[in-house]
């Protein structure tokens, strides 16, 4: 597939001597096949599908050129492994993926907030403690309301409440 990929010209072709890069930049190629890639890679930015979160998440990234370029490069590996493997597009393979990812940031987040001296708490969680929070408060507004009404102390001097 890297083969594949390189002569469509939707790799990366740095100059590199040494170890060292001396030049970054796209391969500078006029392959149509690689121009219809990009294209395709062009028309998935309002589409809701694992690939087109794909692409915001590059544009965010790496802005749009290299987005599309990059979601290209990633249609052209599937593409061509579709071809020669001869198997249909699994979808499940983006979920798993997306999955993955998900933990990997959510573990981030929490290092991130450990670090910082917070505690993350998922949103039901959270929305628990808030009604405990509210259900407490309300208890202790109509305790502070009777206490106000009744007498502090009963005969001995102890509390009523």
């Amino acid at each position: 597939a890297g083969h594949f990929v390189s002569w469509l010209g939707l790799c990366p072709d740095n100059d590199i001597s040494g170890g060292k890069v001396l030049w970054r930049g796209g391969r500078r190629t006029k392959n149509r096949a690689g121009t219809l890639f990009r294209l395709a890679a062009h028309g998935l930015h309002r589409d809701q599908t694992p690939m087109g979160d794909y692409l915001r998440r590059m544009k965010a990234k790496l802005g749009p050129a290299a987005a599309t370029t990059a979601t290209a490069h990633k249609i052209a590996i599937v593409f061509y492994t579709m071809v020669k493997n001869q198997v249909e597009y699994d979808v499940s393979l983006w979920a798993q993926r997306d999955a993955m990812r998900d933990k990997r940031i959510e573990a981030r987040l929490q290092k991130q907030a450990a670090q910082r001296g917070y505690k993350l708490v998922p949103l039901e969680e959270a929305a628990q403690l808030i009604d405990n929070s509210r259900y407490l408060e309300r208890f202790l507004k109509s305790r502070d309301r009777r206490e106000r009404l009744l007498p502090r102390s009963g005969p001995h001097g102890r509390r009523l409440i």
